[in-house]
């Protein structure tokens, strides 16, 4: 099966990149435990809180390390353990080479764009979280805001994520998979990479659009529209040997479905939307397993791990299988 080439995800931007004020540099505002500065000329070193960092300089996390950054304008970028970040000077272009990252960009910032071997991603006044494993997949979760996908090969093949979903790519996808509705209120109660203890809380504004979201699935969950199901857990439980992380910086191992519009048991008037993800329970959510596919898990997280710790516990959590059979064969209708 040919793999799925670079994908390009595209948020609607409302300031040009051109346009733009360039990131010259970002403070380094939390360092947790091994994370260190690498510079082409220079031998890498241990990151410190108030550090500067430069274009062509990289920042690099270990095992159970963290770190955050903060641009001249705001623009926020948190990093998982065993991850690789940089950013190219005069331009507002990051790179993502391994491992996860939060970024929240402050509305009418002038977004960013975000590289990674096989992704990049343009964003603007959203909060997003990204992951990235080579040969295994490539994860995106809109916290609030929207965005947009492109395969490079072929960019009139777009899929639009927007707050609360998630859309997962296996290293052999041919084609973008629709997104899934992950549980947002479980995430941001989870997940590592919006812990206010770690990393003190988020922008009110981002806040308050997530707050919006999650209450969305409040609602949709109160009246009857959306079922909880596990994702898919497809690990290998003994210790990644890789340095794949195992952690819970992106906890989304729960998924929700839209009841068909046949089914009595939902009740009321669907007030539209879908899952927007293939089969459900798990199994191929339009094209990715939403439990984050082969061994190590990144740091997807999911169940509970123990802490924001990277080296135990089962992630992906929930029920392996992602459901019964019944759920799995069963297909939503789009949103009219």
């Amino acid at each position: 099966m040919k793999r799925l080439a670079a994908i390009s995800l595209a948020i609607g931007l409302a300031t040009p990149l051109g346009v733009a004020n360039s990131l010259e540099s970002a403070n380094v505002t939390k360092v947790i435990n091994d994370v260190r500065i690498y510079r082409p000329d220079r031998a890498a070193r241990k990151a410190s809180p108030g550090d500067l960092v430069h274009g062509r300089t990289s920042l690099q996390t270990g095992r159970r390390s963290r770190s955050e950054l903060r641009f001249q304008d705001q623009t926020l970028t948190r990093l998982g353990a065993n991850s690789v970040f940089s950013f190219e000077e005069g331009s507002r272009d990051l790179s993502l080479t391994q491992g996860t990252l939060l970024l929240q960009v402050p509305r009418n910032a002038g977004g960013a764009r975000i590289n990674t071997p096989t992704v990049t991603a343009s964003v603007t006044g959203t909060t997003i979280m990204l992951e990235y494993f080579a040969k295994k997949w490539m994860k995106a979760i809109v916290l609030e805001g929207s965005l947009d996908l492109f395969p490079n090969e072929n960019r009139r093949d777009k899929v639009t994520v927007r707050a609360g979903e998630m859309a997962v790519f296996r290293a052999n996808d041919r084609k973008l998979p629709k997104p899934v509705k992950v549980d947002l209120r479980r995430l941001m109660k989870t997940s590592g990479l919006v812990d206010p203890d770690t990393f003190g809380p988020l922008p009110n504004h981002a806040l308050d659009k997530i707050r919006e979201a999650i209450e969305h699935q409040d609602t949709l969950k109160r009246d009857g529209f959306l079922t909880r199901v596990p994702a898919e857990r497809d690990i290998n439980r003994s210790p990644a040997k890789d340095g794949t992380p195992r952690g819970r910086d992106i906890v989304s191992d729960q998924i929700f479905v839209r009841r068909q519009a046949n089914d009595t048991s939902a009740g009321g008037n669907d007030p539209g939307g879908d899952t927007g993800g293939g089969d459900t329970g798990g199994g191929d959510t339009g094209g990715g397993d939403t439990g984050g596919g082969d061994t190590g898990g990144g740091d997807t997280g999911g169940g509970d791990t123990g802490g924001g710790d990277t080296g135990g516990g089962d992630i992906g959590g929930g029920d392996p299988g992602g459901g019964d059979d019944r759920q799995k064969k069963q297909k939503f209708k789009r949103r009219s």
